[in-house]
């Protein structure tokens, strides 16, 4: 299983940036990677389900269906792909701590397996690891941004 993994304080509360994590439609604000998002049911909240498209590598444009497979507002939120190119499995997990200053721990991970085994390990080596090295921050940043917003 491979991840990549980064954390960043946001100068909102949890509950605050807890609230940016379940606007699913605006997930396209994360990175110039993500087309579209749209949710599928239900507001986010444990079972709901949403359709992501996004690039997986230029210029090849995929679509996803996510799930969220755990719910523990506000502390903890895992997102799982139930159909990704290129993975067997692909988990997004949102884990958030108070700063005790009014602040938020914002960690994401992300958590995959390779498909097509070893070219798919192949894969990961030499392209796969280094993009979501730069989404995992580029993601935190956006949400920090969205927050802020949201906190003004």
């Amino acid at each position: 299983m491979a991840e990549v993994r980064d954390r960043r304080r946001i100068a909102a509360s949890p509950r605050e940036v807890w609230q940016v994590l379940g606007e699913v439609e605006r997930y396209v604000e994360w990175g110039g990677w993500m087309r579209a998002v749209r949710r599928v049911d239900r507001p986010a909240g444990l079972g709901a389900a949403y359709d992501e498209r996004s690039r997986l590598l230029a210029p090849v444009v995929v679509s996803s269906r996510w799930r969220i497979i755990d719910f523990d507002p506000p502390r903890r939120q895992v997102h799982r792909a139930e159909s990704a190119p290129l993975a067997v499995k692909y988990d997004r997990v949102f884990e958030l701590a108070s700063d005790g200053l009014g602040g938020t721990w914002l960690t994401l991970a992300v958590q995959y397996r390779p498909a097509l085994g070893a070219l798919g390990r192949l894969l990961d080596r030499i392209a796969l690891r280094r993009i979501q090295t730069r989404r995992v921050p580029q993601t935190l940043q956006a949400i920090d941004v969205l927050a802020m917003r949201g906190a003004g």
